[in-house]
């Protein structure tokens, strides 16, 4: 049976299993609404027959059981956040018997690699800086104030969606190049002033 919805809703249907033993049957269970009033499952399901599972796959002697779900007027994010802590909350789930794949599961996937990528950034602008300036003083301080202007505006994304996070990465990336070149021009130019200062 598969059933589109259009809001967030919670059903129970409690019926005979002798009265409800034909697809045709079934079709014509009577659901009460919130508002009381009462209509056929087949005008808010479609009501499909599936064949039962030949192979069954199990690990550790446990069974594996596939949930798919499409999101419609919501944002992957917050929607599996809200899944997470309604699971969390179940006291029949032990921990770790849940896990979350598919375009989630990507997502994660792509934004942990990006993290490597910034951090990566970061380390080889801080070994061009050391050769550039043959100093640890100009490299580190260029490259602190890089964390510092990622950290500034890094925590107002913690609780957006992955889409905002992913640009977030993306920007940082770019950040840390755009900052070294200035500090790299700022601190040639003070040191070419400095030296042509009068004393």
């Amino acid at each position: 049976m598969s059933w589109k919805a259009t809001a967030l809703s919670t059903s129970v249907v409690l019926a005979d299993p002798a009265g409800v033993n034909r697809i045709a049957a079934l079709s014509e269970l009577p659901l009460r609404t919130a508002s009381g009033t009462v209509v056929r499952l087949r005008q808010v399901a479609n009501v499909t027959e599936e064949p039962s599972e030949v192979e069954l796959d199990r690990d550790d002697l446990r069974q594996d059981v596939i949930v798919s779900a499409r999101l419609e007027g919501r944002d992957l994010g917050s929607a599996m956040k809200e899944i997470r802590d309604k699971l969390s909350q179940d006291k029949w789930l032990p921990p770790g018997t849940v896990e979350y794949g598919g375009l989630y599961e990507q997502q994660q996937e792509s934004f942990h690699n990006l993290l490597m990528v910034l951090l990566a950034a970061i380390l080889l602008v801080f070994t061009v800086l050391l050769i550039e300036f043959r100093s640890f003083n100009e490299p580190v301080a260029i490259v602190f104030g890089a964390i510092l202007a990622m950290v500034r505006n890094g925590w107002r994304v913690v609780d957006y969606g992955n889409h905002v996070k992913h640009c977030f990465i993306f920007g940082a990336i770019i950040g840390v190049g755009i900052v070294a070149k200035n500090g790299i021009s700022c601190s040639i130019s003070f040191n070419n002033w400095n030296r042509t200062a009068p004393s």
